[in-house]
């Protein structure tokens, strides 16, 4: 749920959460947004855990 699943819609985040992969690109060194229900949103070396 959340995400776009239409292959030519390129199968990631709808329009109005964008924003929310544009302040992840900003971070230094991030290369993994990871979208999780347990734990809290936290920077976790490369990873930036989405709770």
């Amino acid at each position: 749920m959340g995400f776009i699943k239409n292959i030519e819609a390129g199968l990631g985040f709808p329009k109005e959460y964008t924003s929310i992969v544009d302040c992840v690109e900003e971070l230094d060194d991030v290369t993994s947004l990871i979208i999780t229900k347990r734990g809290s949103t936290r920077l976790d070396g490369a990873c930036f855990h989405l709770a």
